[in-house]
Parts: structure tokens; C-alpha cells; sequence
């Protein structure tokens, strides 16, 4: 087994002002940054153990004031830093090109096809290397199958995330959305991961399609 683990989630700052019902993390506009200083101890520690990427998330991780100083400071420990966001309003920054050149991947949550379209001007400008991340359960049938088309058209890459019950989550009704079935069923596919939330929830759903067990 490994002496450290390969990905390690980050959360730098609790606010956010998109207010999405289901957040697990709870996070709102009056939530307030991590202490740089521990991030950069963070930073040492999961460089000392060998760790290869993070995973950096909040509330909305690019509102942090020390953003672009935290992606290097991740760098200078040899561990690639990666973020989950839904803003486009930190690529209007001075910083917003060092900030690319830092990361290494992003994932961005969307919830509608036209989240897709806007997102593949600013991927093409500035060449990021960017995954569709969806909640199947915070959406009806016919918009997650149009989220698909729409990632297969752009070639994105889609992380479905199974929902969580913390935080907002707790009191949000999800839908019970076949997306296996969704998916299976479209003639142009965008390849497609899973996280272990939902593949948990899933297998039996899984069970009918010719996949090995340990997907």
C-alpha cells in the first residue's frame, strides 16, 4: 500500500455567493478564507510525504486573496495543484495567466448546457485542460442528457459526483435520475468518469452493463 495518498482535497476558503441548495460544504457569502500561513504548512507537509496532487475547493476557490500565491506555493513542494469552481470572473484578473500556468487541472460544475458553451471560449483561449463536474441527482433526465450531448459536441470530459448529505444537502430533495441509462443510450458519448459516492450508489444499476467490478 502507499505511504501517502496520491490526492488530497484542500478546502482554502468557506465563501461562496453561488448559494447552491444541495452545497454540502454549506458555503456563503459570509464564509471567510483559510489562513494562508496554514495552507503553506499544509503545503510542506503533503510535500514531505510525497503526495502528488491536490485538490483544491471551498466555497469558490478562486475568491481566496492569496489564490495565485497558493497554487505556487503547491508548486514549489512538487504536488500539482487542481481546483473545483463554477466562477469565470478570476480569467479577467492580472494574475489569471500565472494562475493557469500553475494549475493543473480544473474541474468546473455546471448545470446547463450553456454553462458548456461559455465554458469552451474561455478553455480555447487560455488552453485549459478542463473536466464537466455533475451532480445527476440535482437535475431532471432530459437536462443531464443534454449536459452530455453538449460535452460530447465540445469534447469535454464529465466527473459524475453522487450527491452528499451535509451541509444544504441535508434538507435537499434529490431526484432519483437513471443516468446509466442516459448515458448509454446517446449516439455521441463524452468520456466519462465517476466518484465512489455514486459508484456505491450505483452498482446495481451498473450490474447490466458489461463493465469489470472494479469500475
Amino acid at each position: 500500500k502507499s505511504d501517502a495518498p496520491e490526492l488530497v482535497d484542500v478546502k482554502i476558503t468557506d465563501f461562496c455567493q453561488a448559494e447552491c441548495r444541495w452545497c454540502y460544504q454549506g458555503s456563503t457569502d459570509k464564509g471567510i478564507p483559510a489562513d494562508f500561513n496554514r495552507i503553506s504548512q499544509i503545503a510542506a507537509c503533503l510535500g514531505e510525504l510525497g503526495v502528488f496532487e491536490v485538490a483544491l475547493g471551498g466555497g469558490e476557490p478562486t475568491t481566496h486573496p492569496h489564490f495565485l500565491a497558493i497554487l505556487e506555493d503547491f508548486r514549489e513542494h512538487d504536488i500539482v495543484p487542481s481546483i473545483t469552481t463554477h466562477d469565470l470572473k478570476w480569467l479577467d484578473q492580472p494574475w489569471a495567466e500565472k494562475a493557469i500556468a500553475n494549475i493543473g487541472a480544473i474541474g468546473f460544475s455546471v448545470y446547463s448546457a450553456s454553462d458548456v458553451a461559455r465554458l469552451v471560449v474561455a478553455r480555447d483561449k487560455y488552453k485549459m485542460q478542463v473536466t464537466l463536474h455533475i451532480i445527476p441527482e440535482v437535475m431532471g433526465k432530459y437536462m443531464l442528457g443534454a449536459l452530455f450531448q453538449a460535452a460530447a459536441i465540445y469534447d469535454f470530459h464529465v466527473l459524475l459526483l453522487g450527491a452528499k448529505h451535509t451541509g444544504r444537502g441535508k434538507k435537499y430533495h434529490y431526484e432519483d435520475v437513471p443516468w446509466a441509462d442516459i448515458y448509454a443510450k446517446l449516439e455521441h458519448r463524452p468520456s466519462l468518469s465517476i466518484d465512489t459516492v455514486l459508484a456505491q450508489k450505483a452498482r446495481e444499476q451498473l450490474s447490466q452493463y458489461d463493465l469489470a467490478d472494479y469500475l
